[in-house]
């Protein structure tokens, strides 16, 4: 028989995945402004969570970035445009 996890230990294990996925993670609220990045978006995107928090996912695609963030635009760097991703409800 299993044992029931609480609903506090899925969420710190799943804030922990989050957190440490290669994959670049933000959250936005309703109106679109970004709440939430995870340490791989700044490393993909060169941008800070100062930064990104506050902002709309369309300032990645500005074409107004910091010349002084060589991350971006980088042939390592695989980026979906905002339009194309898939948003997830909670």
């Amino acid at each position: 028989m299993t044992k029931h996890q609480h609903p506090q230990d899925i969420l710190k294990k799943l804030s922990s995945v989050v957190e440490q996925t290669a994959d670049n993670v933000f959250i936005t609220n309703c109106e679109g402004v970004i709440e939430y990045v995870n340490a791989a978006f700044e490393q993909l995107t060169g941008y800070s969570r100062a930064e990104a928090i506050g902002q709309t996912p369309r300032f990645l695609k500005s074409g107004q970035h910091d010349v002084g963030k060589p991350e971006f635009g980088s042939h390592n760097w695989h980026w979906r445009a905002p339009e194309a991703m898939r948003p997830i409800r909670l």
